[in-house]
């Protein structure tokens, strides 16, 4: 059965990130970030971060639905949430991943919308939702 983590680029270099993906036993990543762009890094841009993570046999998947088109965290709006939780629900399942990472910027999962789309996955698959310390 698949587990949802949660991941935030923010503060980090794309080593870091690997390295600390890495130590969660990444399989996938599953960026929800409205756009898969970065201003600050180049590294952390959809195509180049894909091909980043490849090369440590890491999976990245973009899934626009899940990206949050509120700045405020209390009044969170995803593009299409029932899609979004769908479409990674049927690629977890597909690849029978057992562990998939969702990335955005913000490196306070508090202060991110990543944290919502994990308990939404983790109630579609009835799983407790995994929150780090």
């Amino acid at each position: 059965m698949v587990n949802f983590k949660t991941i935030g680029y923010g503060g980090r270099d794309s080593n870091s990130l690997i390295k600390a993906l890495k130590e969660m036993n990444a399989e996938a990543v599953i960026d929800v970030r409205h756009k898969p762009y970065c201003g600050w890094n180049r590294d952390f841009c959809g195509e180049v971060l894909k091909d980043k993570l490849a090369a440590e046999g890491i999976d990245y998947l973009w899934i626009s639905d899940l990206g949050n088109m509120s700045r405020d965290i209390n009044k969170i709006k995803l593009v299409n949430e029932a899609r979004g939780i769908e479409k990674v629900l049927s690629v977890a399942t597909q690849y029978e991943y057992d562990t998939v990472v969702l990335l955005c910027a913000e490196a306070d999962e508090k202060k991110c919308h990543r944290s919502y789309v994990r308990d939404k996955l983790a109630a579609a698959v009835n799983l407790p939702s995994f929150h780090p310390v």
